[in-house]
């Protein structure tokens, strides 16, 4: 008989379910019956009954009905969050089906056994101590808050005090006999206290499915809270002290399972689904309901649950799974219960608890975009709606509530209390709700500002070191970014308005004065995160000026189209603007799934309405975002009339009077006015229902999301009337104003910084002037590190993260980058090195002068800069494959003075290294082709020098590409009376080209070919050497020196009688020692010019060997050098002042193979030393001679450089001493780079007099020459 009772009340149950007119939710039912189940459980369990099982389970029955557990179906009824079926109303009657389910409750009896079983075996474990030898009641404890909680259900869902008072007669045996537990209660949660081991342990129950004692109390508060809830005031517990006891309990629990230092064991605890979790949720659930109950006044010790649930949100930031548990949404409800409903002191706790939490150890950043993005913390969500909370309607008079009774809904609300409308004030009528939809956003923005200051107290500064606690300086900014990102997003209103309160907090640590105790490490944060908030705004502001007006249009009638759908509010408003906007937000706000509609009403018999001071609100619920709209529009509506007032009295022309007029038509056009807007702020005490009608219209309502973002960012960005706008402007302002006042170096670096990032992400303000007069600030500011920030700022302003920079401001950028190249400080060179190479492109305007520049440039920089500038040029100017405007842009830069063939030279090498060898060569190639095609066709026309010096680049660097053009260069070299300034100049590159591709030429070429080629080499370079007034001297004497080694031994002869030649001209002008004339010094030059440069490249012991016997006398070994090196010297200290300039190359070219006549002289003769101390001196020669002993002295360092590297012997497996033995055997050049390192005095005070760049240039590259050989003193 007992499961046919069962099954039929199951048919009833899922009857009542579908049916479209029962206001009870199934799940109350299904709970009723579960606990009428137990109940007879527990009944036969007694009588000994033989065919009935001596325990079933709740879990049992629901298996035999075929129905869902609680555990599966959702958490239990008085989780508003989760509530039943989308077509209940709000404060639904109690129906018959629905009373002959209570009546199935246990009867007074029957509680009373239970109340008298719970309290007995309480004080029987309260007697031998909690130590686990004798287990809490845990059934009979569970079925009384079962049966405590179904009554409260009842009493909420009550129409009227009458319903509710009687239901309270009938059914009071649940409450009334809980009253007789109060004692042992108050004894018993002191006891549990004081568990030291009240760890997530103690959920996990034991044997035979009793459970823990943390579990049974957490059951009783639940239920002693359940009582408060339904009676509306304290049972049996008139000083409070339950109440004290239990808060105190779940305050040392939440402790113990939250507290700091037990992380894994919180992420554990919450992610095993602890058997202790949802009687945790339940005792919030209840607590939330108790204070619902009695208008949120303060209940005994109700403030001490602030401090619990700012617990629970704390660890909810970061060790909660996702979806969260239903204990932390329980507390934030509850938590924000108490914000938006709870009396003034109770809020304030509140909030300080909140600001407490923001400096938590536990928190951690989450992923917020791609996979594993879990949205926003509890906290800041909490924060959120904290300052939605502000705006509830709540506690507002009988007044206000028939002023809205014929509001835009058109429902009015019934009459007011009688007496509650003699005590209201007179105020009138269109007056007194916009006044109080004021005063609620006037408190919204406090509480924000209240908010976001203790915030940045707490996290920023109470810490003056981020290295020795991190956590709350990570936090802040953590919840900088998600209310950054949660600021366009329409679900979150209250966003924008914290962001803007965030932004001032952080600007006024930014800029306090020096009285202020701050570090500079504080100050530099603040001013970081301005610089986040700008960058991010000022995308979203340039996002919005994309949105066109057709697209918002678009919007505006998908919004349209679906509001008619789903609202049945019929007002008028002018299309697209602000009003209209935020009708269609408001009802897509209330159409959100997963908000709860159906919300907790407990009637008492003095109150005839069902207001929010009365009610549980869940924390998800749109009143919350409704109200805070409506209440900023109220007060933005309210600026404007007052804005509109003050432009009609004004009396500053024309203008200023048809502005107002067309305010005033536009005002109109709406009727749509602040008092209407505090009207439907008051309506929404009793129509809180207005949803979306069935699931299409959800489904249609997701889609519409960007649609309403869109409109939400153009609204919240309008100057200066958005809050987006005026956050933006704030965090600019204040970078601009530390870039400018700061006295600190690294906060005016971090707000260049800042202003770079809001520059690139919106290049509108560049043009601004402000920001053009900050940028030049930050150029001419007197730390390198600001600088460096201005250049990178400029930097990103022209790289590709900026688009639609006008041409006017590209070139003024370009111009600032490139005048910081001057920079004192090799940290701003760098970085505009680096800024210059970075915006090069293939088809930039004066490409060639750019790259010329900076090949100059880079001669004195370091191997990292000219690695980044060679890389950059490379990229433009050699991209595969080549084109005819690549090798103008070659032509163009060898073209420019002080760069010549050097600089392309490198550009050449870095391509060679960047790229592979198939690419190279190809390149080479085709560049050789084309050098060749031109200087063809432009010989007789146009300069070929540039293209001359292109080919003889890439002879040094890849020679083979010319090879099968030996024959033209050949030809080049053949003498012409009239021969032409470009025949000259094409003779001149010939030779040295030929220098450089012989040797592998000759490698490959066949015997005959080579025999060939060698002999007319001979001729035409003998013929070179012959003539009196040619200028090919020494590239002719180069290029016979490489035939004589690689294509005929025969060449040897005509260096020979070229040597004793020029010798002995050399010695008879020395000997003789009378002045000469134009012509002789000439002609003492070339000879000079002809004996260095052979000296240079020859041994001469080599020459002897392929001699005659009758010609070998001047070639004695040593002495040929000698002789050489004695009669330079004589000639550069004793010679004509106007040749020593032309002179003293020659020694240079004689010391690069013969080192050793850098030693003093035994004689005491002079010395190559004494000729460049004299020369650097400038004795007698002037700048001349200076400039050109600098650049020979250069020229040799530089070649003694080069034969360290070559002759550096390789490390030996590791063997350091066999390293050491091949350098020693190794021909050496320290002894010789030790005595120029002498020089230094000299060349320093050079450097400091000479007013020549390229001298001083020379004197650098000295000095660094001197450092890279380990020869530089360090004074």
């Amino acid at each position: 008989a007992f499961w046919v009772g069962l099954t039929s009340l199951a048919r009833l149950t899922a009857a009542l379910s579908h049916r479209s007119r029962t206001k009870t939710p199934p799940l109350v039912l299904r709970r009723q019956l579960g606990l009428m189940t137990v109940k007879y459980a527990k009944k036969s369990k007694h009588s000994n009954t033989a065919d009935v099982p001596a325990k079933v389970s709740e879990e049992q029955t629901w298996k035999r009905l075929r129905i869902k557990s609680p555990a599966e179906s959702g958490p239990p009824p008085p989780a508003l969050t989760e509530s039943s079926t989308a077509d209940s109303s709000v404060g639904s009657s109690v129906t018959s089906a629905e009373t002959q389910v209570i009546e199935a409750l246990p009867d007074e009896a029957q509680l009373k056994a239970l109340v008298q079983e719970v309290r007995g075996g309480c004080e029987a474990v309260l007697k031998t101590g909690l130590d686990g030898t004798i287990a809490l009641p845990a059934d009979a404890a569970r079925q009384l808050a079962a049966a405590v909680r179904v009554t409260k259900l009842a009493v909420f869902g009550a129409q009227t005090a009458g319903d509710a008072k009687a239901l309270l007669e009938t059914h009071s045996a649940s409450v009334s006999s809980f009253s007789e537990l109060c004692p042992t209660l108050v004894t018993l949660f002191g006891a549990l206290s004081t568990l030291d081991g009240a760890s997530p342990d103690l959920g996990a129950g034991v044997e035979d499915g009793s459970r823990s004692d943390v579990e049974v109390g957490l059951h009783l508060a639940a239920a002693y809270f359940d009582s408060i809830a339904a009676v509306g005031s304290s049972v049996g517990d008139g000083d409070g002290d339950v109440g004290r006891a239990i808060l105190k309990f779940l305050a040392s629990y939440v402790r113990a399972t939250y507290g700091h230092g037990s992380k894994t064991k919180s992420r554990e605890h919450l992610q095993s689904g602890s058997s202790i979790e949802e009687p945790l949720a339940a005792v919030f659930r209840s607590l939330h309901h108790a204070l619902a109950a009695v208008k949120f006044a303060p209940i005994p010790a109700a403030h001490r649950a602030v401090p619990v649930l700012a617990r629970c949100l704390a660890v909810g930031i970061t060790t909660a799974p996702r979806p969260l548990p239903s204990s932390l949404v329980a507390a934030a409800d509850l938590m924000q219960g108490i914000l938006g409903q709870g009396e003034e002191q109770m809020q304030a706790h509140a909030i300080e608890e909140l600001v407490s939490v923001a400096a938590s150890s536990h928190v951690q950043q989450l992923p917020r975009k791609g996979r594993g993005a879990v949205g926003p913390t509890i906290h800041t969500v909490a924060l959120l709606r904290a300052v939605c909370a502000a705006c509830l309607p709540v506690r507002i008079g009988a007044t206000h509530l028939r002023s809205q009774s014929n509001g835009p809904d058109g429902a009015g609300t019934g009459e007011a209390n009688a007496a509650t409308v003699a005590a209201a004030k007179p105020v009138a009528r269109e007056q007194q709700p916009v006044a109080e939809a004021l005063a609620r956003w006037r408190s919204a923005e406090a509480r924000a500002g209240e908010l976001a200051a203790g915030v940045v107290r707490k996290c920023l500064l109470a810490v003056r070191d981020k290295e020795t606690d991190p956590e709350p300086w990570a936090r802040l900014e953590a919840l900088v970014r998600e209310v950054l990102d949660l600021s366009a997003n329409p679900t979150w209103v209250s966003a924008p308005t914290l962001l803007l309160c965030l932004a001032k907090a952080l600007s006024r640590v930014a800029g306090a004065g020096r009285g202020v105790d701050l570090a500079w490490t504080q100050r530099e944060f603040a001013v970081r995160l301005l610089g986040q908030v700008a960058e991010f705004l000022c995308r979203e502001d340039m996002m919005v000026s994309k949105t066109s007006d057709q697209d918002l249009a678009e919007d505006f009638s998908k919004l349209r189209k679906w509001s008619a759908e789903v609202s049945s509010s019929k007002a008028k408003l002018e299309q697209g603007s602000a009003e209209e906007f935020l009708q269609l937000l408001t009802a897509y706000l209330r159409a959100a799934p997963d908000a709860t509609p159906d919300l907790m009403f407990p009637c008492r018999a003095s109150q005839t309405q069902r207001q929010l001071d009365s009610t549980a609100l869940p924390g998800a619920h749109p009143i919350f975002a409704c109200s805070f709209l409506l209440c900023s529009h109220v007060a933005q509506s309210a600026a404007d009339s007052g804005a509109e007032g003050a432009s009609k009295k004004c009396r500053h022309g024309k203008a200023s009077k048809q502005h107002g007029k067309a305010t005033t038509t536009k005002a109109k056009a709406g009727k749509y006015s602040a008092e209407d807007e505090a009207r439907e702020w008051l309506a929404l005490t009793q129509h809180l229902d207005a949803r979306a009608k069935g699931a299409k219209a959800i489904r249609q309502r997701d889609g519409l999301l960007q649609c309403v973002a869109r409109i939400r960012r153009k609204f919240l960005h309008q100057n200066g009337v958005g809050a987006l706008s005026r956050a933006r402007m704030v965090a600019l302002e204040t970078l601009q104003a530390q870039l400018r006042s700061s006295p600190l170096a690294f906060v005016r670096r971090q707000a260049t910084a800042g202003l770079s990032a809001a520059c690139a992400a919106d290049a509108r303000l560049v043009g601004s002037r402000s920001i053009g007069q900050a940028i030049v600030v930050g150029l001419q500011d007197d730390s390198p590190c600001v600088r460096v920030s201005s250049v990178d700022l400029l930097g990103r302003l022209l790289g590709d993260e900026s688009k639609g920079l006008a041409a006017a401001h590209v070139a003024e950028c370009r111009a600032a980058v490139s005048a910081r190249l001057d920079d004192s400080s090799s940290a701003v060179r760098r970085a505009a090195f680096r800024v210059t190479c970075s915006t090069l492109r293939s088809d930039s305007v004066g490409l060639a002068s750019i790259a010329a520049d900076l090949l100059r440039r880079i001669r004195y920089e370091t191997t990292q800069v000219r690695e980044t500038v060679l890389g950059a040029l490379e990229r433009v100017l050699l991209k595969p494959p080549l084109s005819e405007a690549t090798s103008q842009h070659l032509v163009d830069i060898v073209g420019h003075k002080d760069v010549g063939g050097a600089g392309i030279q490198e550009v050449f090498k870095m391509h060679q290294s960047l790229r592979s060898s198939s690419i190279f060569v190809t390149s080479m190639e085709s560049l050789t082709v084309m050098a060749f095609g031109c200087i063809v066709e432009n010989s007789a026309s146009t300069d070929v020098s540039p293209w001359a010096l292109i080919l003889e680049q890439v002879a040094l660097v890849y020679p083979l590409a010319i090879h099968k053009h030996t024959p033209q260069l050949v030809a080049w070299l053949k003498l012409d009376p009239n021969m032409s300034r470009n025949k000259i100049i094409l003779a001149q590159h010939s030779c040295r080209i030929l220098s450089d591709a012989l040797p592998s030429w000759a490698a490959k070429a066949e015997a005959e070919h080579r025999t060939r080629i060698g002999v007319e080499l001979r001729k035409l370079l003998g013929a070179l050497l012959s003539d009196q007034g040619s200028r090919l001297t020494r590239n002719a004497a180069e290029c016979l020196c490489m035939v004589a080694a690689h294509l005929t031994s025969e060449a040897a002869h005509d260096i020979a009688k070229h040597l004793a030649l020029s010798l002995q001209h050399v010695q008879d002008c020395v000997k003789a020692g009378a002045s000469l004339d134009a012509l002789a010094q000439r002609c003492l030059c070339r000879h000079a010019w002809t004996l260095g440069t052979f000296l240079e490249h020859i041994e001469v012991d080599a020459i002897a060997a392929v001699l005659q016997d009758k010609d070998k006398s001047a070639f004695k070994e040593g002495e040929l050098a000698s002789s050489a090196n004695q009669l330079f010297v004589k000639l550069c200290l004793r010679g004509p002042p106007s040749l020593r300039p032309s002179i003293i190359p020659c020694l240079g070219f004689l010391l690069r193979r013969h080192c050793q006549y850098l030693r003093s002289s035994l004689s005491g003769d002079a010395t190559a030393l004494d000729v460049f101390r004299a020369g650097l001196a400038g004795r007698e020669g002037g700048e001349v001679l200076q400039a050109q002993s600098a650049e020979v002295l250069a020229s040799l360092l530089a070649s003694y450089e080069q034969a360290a590297e070559a002759e550096a012997p390789l490390s030996s497996g590791g063997d350091w001493g066999a390293t050491v033995a091949a350098s020693v055997q190794k021909p050496k050049i320290s002894e010789a780079v030790q005595r120029l390192a002498g020089l230094q005095p000299q060349v320093l005070a050079l450097l400091r007099v000479t007013k020549s760049q390229q001298t001083a240039g020379h004197m650098l590259c000295t000095l660094s020459s001197l450092s890279r050989l380990g020869v530089l003193h360090p004074s």
